[in-house]
């Protein structure tokens, strides 16, 4: 017993020191360990969609362009909710995995696969029925799975697309509800 605690104990030391010296790799390589939301000041932000810095994207449809010509491609839970009482056609696509879309999705949601909306973008909306014309609104769990996917769509020509902001949580937490199947 003592040998094995010995033996535990030599291990633990050991990442314990592993641990130290790739901290002070990263450190050292200029990394940074923490993840910051904000952009620094003296660099511009990047538009998902094009690639660019903050400047307007003219190429956009108006629908797609908020009130200081900046690019707006996010939708909050009641802004979707007043869009859908208001009777405006939209295809949502839920980009969760099928299980958890049938535990709980928007109503009129349908389930997107992640990877053959990145792979293959417009053969598989054209299998789903999407045209490029139609208004579309992005959904996952928290609403980083669909931002990451919107700009594969616009570049492959589907002329709105929307991501909701905060995914399904946010819709929850806003107070609406899922549907389950």
């Amino acid at each position: 017993m003592m040998r094995f605690r010995s033996l535990v104990g030599s291990i633990m030391a050991i990442a314990v020191i592993m641990a130290v010296i790739f901290i002070g790799l990263v450190s050292a390589s200029g990394c940074s360990t923490s993840i910051s939301r904000e952009s620094p000041a003296n660099q511009p932000t990047t538009n998902p969609i094009t690639g660019n810095g903050s400047a307007p994207n003219n190429n956009l449809p108006n629908n797609m362009k908020g009130n200081d010509n900046s690019t707006k491609t996010e939708l909050t839970a009641e802004e979707l909710a007043g869009k859908l009482a208001s009777g405006e056609k939209l295809v949502i696509i839920d980009v969760n995995p099928l299980a958890q879309f049938k535990e709980g999705h928007i109503q009129g949601a349908i389930q997107g696969d992640l990877n053959s909306l990145r792979r293959t973008t417009e053969t598989y909306l054209n299998q789903l029925g999407v045209k490029k014309t139609d208004t579309i609104v992005l959904v996952c769990e928290t609403g980083s799975k669909s931002a990451i996917t919107l700009p594969f769509l616009v570049n492959a020509g589907y002329s709105t697309v929307y991501n909701l902001k905060d995914g399904n949580l946010g819709w929850l937490r806003a107070g609406f509800t899922l549907i389950q199947e």
